[in-house]
């Protein structure tokens, strides 16, 4: 057994055969860790892969304090929160982007029988198919595959033949382009939707 001290120099200068070691020890128990954090199997092993990725990128920086096996639970815990988060901010960003809130605007308008409120919906919704025709080609067929098709990152992935952490991607750039394009309007998005 190697002690503690030599596991975290070897991983301190690159040490290959420690990198595989721990990884072979600790795969499957960070991945069934992750898992209960992002309830799936795929992206709990994409947040692992990073992790020891992320480690192996860094190891002259990383001082590890705690138990080398601890280092790395941290890690994955930390990576699914962070995962966890970046979902729901996307996911009630999207909310405002999608073909979804059509039936939120046809209970609106017909709640609000004012012709400048359904004119406003109108141009929302046409400046919202607008911006997303502005995407790079590759960001707005993923994000219409994911948004308006509901397909899954893993599908995604697989129909283009793309890594399921390139369609996150594309899916994160493309959110935070369509949050740029459309910030002179959320303010109307919100009153037409909320009031």
């Amino acid at each position: 057994m190697i002690q503690e001290e030599e596991i975290r120099k070897g991983l301190r200068r690159g040490d290959e055969k420690i990198y595989e070691m721990l990884f072979r020890e600790l795969y499957v128990s960070l991945c069934s860790c992750a898992r209960r954090y992002v309830y799936r199997k795929d992206i709990a092993e994409e947040i692992v892969s990073e992790v020891f990725y992320n480690v192996w990128l860094k190891r002259k920086k990383i001082h590890i304090k705690t138990s080398v096996k601890s280092y790395f639970y941290q890690s994955v815990c930390n990576s699914s929160l962070n995962y966890q988060r970046k979902q729901k901010a996307e996911q009630k960003l999207t909310s405002c982007l999608t073909d979804e809130n059509e039936e939120n605007y046809s209970i609106a308008n017909s709640i609000y029988d004012d012709e400048n409120y359904a004119e406003t919906v109108q141009e929302l919704e046409i400046k919202v198919r607008n911006a997303v025709e502005l995407l790079p080609d590759q960001q707005r067929k993923i994000f219409k595959m994911k948004r308006i098709s509901k397909m899954k990152n893993k599908e995604i992935a697989e129909e283009l033949k793309l890594s399921v952490k390139t369609v996150e991607k594309h899916t994160t750039s493309a959110l935070k382009f369509l949050r740029d394009e459309m910030k002179d309007y959320l303010l109307t998005v919100f009153c037409c939707l909320f009031i």
